[in-house]
Formats: structure tokens, C-alpha cells, sequence
């Protein structure tokens, strides 16, 4: 097989394409994490408000595949706040993101305990019935 240049066309695997793909997605779930913690159209760590080396962190680990995109299960966080303050840092201290996410968006982790717990396939089906 030819390109429009003449030159031969290189086949590209279903497992590139999957990875270019699961990028976009990563990308758009970022962007979104990032709008939504913006002030004043400036992104800023959810629990400290810095503006500097900001991280979205997966409050749901990422290999847990249904909720990797999904757009509930993000938090923005300063590089401190994320990796590197030992005591209250998101991956040292889950504890810390679960009271920070009661303290700004209960919703968001009623919505994934509800996820986890598989009782969100049912209310997406009962919203499905009401919507017809």
C-alpha cells in the first residue's frame, strides 16, 4: 500500500493505536481536571491553592479502567501536594484526598464510592428510563 506521496505506508498496529488513543483520552481528562480547578482562569491545586508544578492525580487508581477517564475521578495538585510532602501527600495519605474531596466536591465521592460499589450501572439505567 502506497501513501498520497508515493512512499510505502507503514502498518500500524492495533496496540499503537490503542496508546495513541488512551494519550487523547489522557489528554482531554487532564485538560478538564484542569479547567475545573481554574480561578480565575488560572489552574490551582485543589488543596493548597498553588499555581506552580501542577499534577492531576487519579483519586481511583488509573488500572482500574472504568474510572481511568473519567472525569470525577481527578484531582489537581501541586507536585508537593501530590508526591512529595511526606505526611499529606496524595499517594502516602489517601486518607488526606477522601477528607479533601468531603470538603469540596461530596458529590464526586459519593458518585465513585457508588462507581466502586457497582450501584452507579444502576442509577445510569433508572436516569436512562426517566429520560424516555
Amino acid at each position: 500500500m502506497k501513501s498520497k506521496n508515493g512512499t510505502k505506508a507503514k502498518k500500524i498496529s492495533k496496540r499503537t493505536l490503542a496508546k495513541r488513543e488512551a494519550k487523547k483520552f489522557l489528554k482531554e481528562w487532564r485538560e478538564a481536571a484542569l479547567q475545573r480547578a481554574s480561578f480565575a482562569g488560572v489552574p490551582v491545586c485543589e488543596r493548597c491553592g498553588s499555581r506552580e508544578h501542577l499534577n492531576v492525580h487519579h483519586i481511583i487508581n488509573k488500572r482500574y479502567k472504568p474510572l481511568r477517564y473519567n472525569k470525577l475521578n481527578s484531582l489537581v495538585l501541586c507536585a508537593k501536594c501530590h508526591k512529595f510532602d511526606i505526611k499529606m501527600a496524595a499517594h502516602s495519605n489517601p486518607i488526606m484526598v477522601v477528607d479533601l474531596l468531603m470538603k469540596i466536591r461530596p458529590q464526586a465521592i459519593t458518585t465513585l464510592r457508588e462507581y466502586m460499589e457497582g450501584k452507579y450501572d444502576a442509577y445510569l439505567a433508572e436516569k436512562e428510563k426517566e429520560g424516555t
